[in-house]
């Protein structure tokens, strides 16, 4: 660590301003270069900003670094990204082509640095907005409305993504370039963070992303915070949502401040779940939860350094439904006839620190960024004592990442990156029992990744990366001695972009290893959240993983069409084969793998926009997914097939009183037969959910509200991915919900 922080020192001394002056432009109609007003101007290296007067004109006047993409959008017309260099003259004017409709924005992507129309892997980016047309309960549920992203949930409080049928350890979850580590080799473990704060999410599926570790055979999540405000301007604002099913309640701020070089923002949430209810209007006991956040950013420049500081604090009691010691559970001890927030048992309490500090510099013909960061993660699982956990783990994660971006030629971006991290877990001495030892892990990788640009229509990217991961494990009461596990591995990947008029292909082919977690080599114990006793084996060997991708997409001024078949093979992997066993009333699981495990499966997209209709949109997903063993025999939690609809209509009314848009989208999930033994069949079913949306507009407030109902119909349902399927526990039913949100925007001195 002393070697980087050094060489960032070293760094920055060094630099000398090269375009620190006044950007001054104009945005126009590339059509009749009329000026376009009140376009956005938006520096995204700077996360920060500025919007034109009403002459289409603007001015940058704080520190800008020597190279920079301007990212400029207006309502009407096309995106553009604009990159900018010392070459350029203050004075710059940028054409926008008109278009009623943007199928999709344009966007550099935040995971690879590349334009998403001419990235090689196919990077689906979705705002949280376009997440949260129906509102949702909770972050993990609006990343279910992603094509291939279902989520895996246990009650209304946890949930966690499962990409391809994968999830778990199998999955990476970013926050700003901090990786989210919070005992994720756990199914009842959520993905450890809220929708505070967040604007974006990009997801890479399978496992095709080198620069975010070869551990991600389902793929990566990517969560965007929200950007600054712009340059000398003040923001504050409010939320809340109020859902009829658990009476749940989420109230939150914000409060944004920017001047020409330095940026802050704040953010804070609490929100409060009562038990759900099943259509038979039972409720499910202990199915509540609630939780707390805050979470801050410092955002700094000046001439060619960027940085930014962020804290995050997330802090969660979550009720475990389905909980009994019989083997015949009662349906008295699974459901109430009342509802109520009051804690008891069993209960999980999960507390998370997130810090980080990333620094960029630019030069002329490259960049360079280091990111650092620190995760502390505890956990404890009640069960019998209210004062005493069955289990209680500290996990506390310290990690970098660095990346050096050489564009020295003319075709070629040369792209050479370190990552790693060092972990230690400790048990309290409370705790009843230990299911996970003491350990000390120490992973690092080293990746390098050619990006070449032949001509307008050909780009192709070529990546090889090298890990090694070491595990350091205290026996404790099975034996004084430690255990030291050692693992490494060389994976790669290589692919090319075609593009030709409207129409787009994509091929991909990757590697990917992950080691045998020390929970599934030395498990031996209860996971009261899980009910059920875990047993690990030592004979676990890594996991590795090939997997060809490609895609066709096609897209005009009303249709986007998006087809991507994938084929991915695992060998060695693990999974957990039930028993008929049972220790002290738990059964007994064994952590076991098989020798070849294939899944196909595929995703297809499709958005009209109808000319004669403009104020409608219409968009369709469908995912399916097909996986067995080298004999042929089912895998099991594999999602069932999903056709996802949503219809949304633009009101363009002088009345205040209509809404501004209304939303309904319908989702279809087929039955899921092919299961393992002791795995139950899930049954088709079909959800509706509708929404409308208000606008608030003031002169120094504005705001939107919303109101809308999930599962209309009340439709009663069990999903495949629940993790109290077993027990019979159907999901939430028909669930009214009313959100505000208001805030203020004014310049200051």
């Amino acid at each position: 660590m002393k070697i980087f922080l050094t060489l960032s020192v070293l760094l920055f001394t060094s630099l000398t301003p090269l375009l620190s002056q006044e950007l001054k432009g104009i945005v126009i109609n590339k059509e009749n270069n009329s000026p376009i007003p009140f376009a956005s101007i938006w520096v995204v290296d700077l996360n920060s900003g500025a919007s034109c007067n009403s002459q289409g004109k603007f001015s940058l006047d704080f520190s800008l670094p020597q190279t920079m993409n301007l990212k400029v959008s207006a309502i009407g017309y096309t995106s553009s990204i604009v990159t900018l260099n010392k070459k350029d003259t203050s004075l710059i004017t940028i054409a926008l082509s008109p278009s009623h409709i943007e199928l999709q924005e344009m966007e550099i992507s935040t995971t690879t640095g590349i334009l998403q129309n001419y990235s090689i892997t196919n990077v689906e980016s979705k705002s949280l907005e376009e997440l949260t047309t129906i509102s949702t309960t909770s972050l993990g549920q609006s990343l279910g409305n992603i094509s291939g992203v279902y989520s895996n949930s246990t009650g209304n409080g946890i949930n966690k993504p499962v990409i391809r049928g994968m999830s778990g350890m199998r999955v990476s979850t970013y926050l700003n370039g901090l990786k989210i580590e919070n005992q994720q080799w756990g199914g009842d473990h959520g993905i450890g963070v809220d929708a505070l704060g967040i604007e974006k999410v990009e997801v890479i599926k399978g496992a095709s992303s080198l620069l975010y570790g070869s551990d991600a055979l389902g793929g990566v999540i990517y969560l965007h915070e929200e950007e600054y405000a712009e340059s000398n301007k003040f923001e504050a604002g409010i939320t809340s949502q109020f859902e009829s099913n658990s009476l749940g309640v989420t109230n939150g701020f914000h409060m944004k401040i920017s001047k020409k070089n330095i940026r802050f923002n704040l953010f804070g949430n609490q929100t409060s779940h009562a038990d759900y209810q099943v259509p038979s209007e039972n409720y499910v006991f202990n199915s509540r939860f609630k939780g707390q956040g805050i979470k801050a950013a410092l955002g700094m420049n000046k001439k060619n350094w960027v940085g930014n500081i962020r804290y995050t604090f997330v802090h969660n009691e979550l009720g475990i439904p389905g909980h009994t010691h019989d083997s015949v559970p009662s349906q008295d001890d699974l459901f109430k006839t009342t509802t109520s927030r009051k804690k008891t048992l069993p209960l999980q309490v999960n507390s998370s620190h997130f810090l980080s500090t990333d620094h960029k510099f630019f030069f002329e013909k490259s960049d360079l960024k280091f990111t650092f960061g620190l995760v502390s993660n505890n956990l404890e699982e009640y069960d019998e004592k209210v004062t005493i956990p069955g289990i209680a783990m500290k996990l506390s994660t310290f990690s970098y990442n660095g990346l050096w971006s050489l564009n020295r030629w003319k075709k070629h971006t040369f792209l050479l990156g370190s990552q790693g991290n060092f972990q230690t877990n400790r048990n309290n001495e409370r705790a009843e029992e230990i299911l996970l030892q003491d350990l000390e892990s120490n992973s690092v990788g080293l990746f390098s990744m050619i990006h070449s640009k032949w001509s307008k229509r050909l780009e192709t990217q070529i990546g090889i990366r090298a890990d090694r991961n070491e595990f350091t494990i205290s026996r404790g009461s099975l034996n004084e001695e430690k255990l030291t596990l050692d693992y490494q591995s060389i994976n790669y990947s290589a692919g090319l972009s075609y593009t030709e008029n409207k129409h787009a292909y994509r091929l991909n082919i990757s590697s990917g290893y992950r080691p045998p977690h020390p929970i599934e080599s030395l498990a031996n114990g209860v996971h009261h959240s899980s009910r059920r006793f875990e047993i690990g084996s030592l004979a676990l060997r890594p996991e590795f993983a090939n997997q060809l991708d490609v895609s066709y997409e096609y897209k005009n001024d009303h249709v986007s069409v998006l087809v991507n078949p994938y084929i991915s093979v695992i060998q060695n992997y693990v999974f957990l084969s039930f028993t008929e066993s049972f220790i002290n009333n738990y059964p007994v699981v064994n952590y076991e793998q098989n020798e070849l495990t294939y899944f196909y499966g595929g995703e297809v997209s499709f958005h009209y926009h109808p000319h004669f209709l403009h104020n409608l949109h219409i968009e369709t997903n469908f995912t399916y997914l097909f996986a067995e063993d080298e004999k042929g025999r089912a895998i099991s939690q594999i999602p069932q097939p999903r056709i996802m609809t949503l219809l949304t209509y633009d009101i363009e009314s002088k009345f205040k009183i209509l809404p501004i848009s209304l939303a309904l989208q319908n989702t279809y999930f087929g039955s899921q037969n092919r299961v393992i033994e002791n795995e139950i069949n899930s049954s088709a079913y079909n959800l509706l959910d509708l929404g409308a949306s208000w606008k608030i507009a003031a002169p120094k407030l504005k705001g939107q509200v919303k109101i809308g109902a999930r599962n209309v119909t009340n439709t009663s349902y069990i999903n495949h991915l629940s993790e109290i399927k077993p027990l019979g526990i159907q999901n939430p039913g028909r669930n009214f919900y009313i959100s505000l949100n208001l805030s203020i925007n004014q310049k200051i001195k």
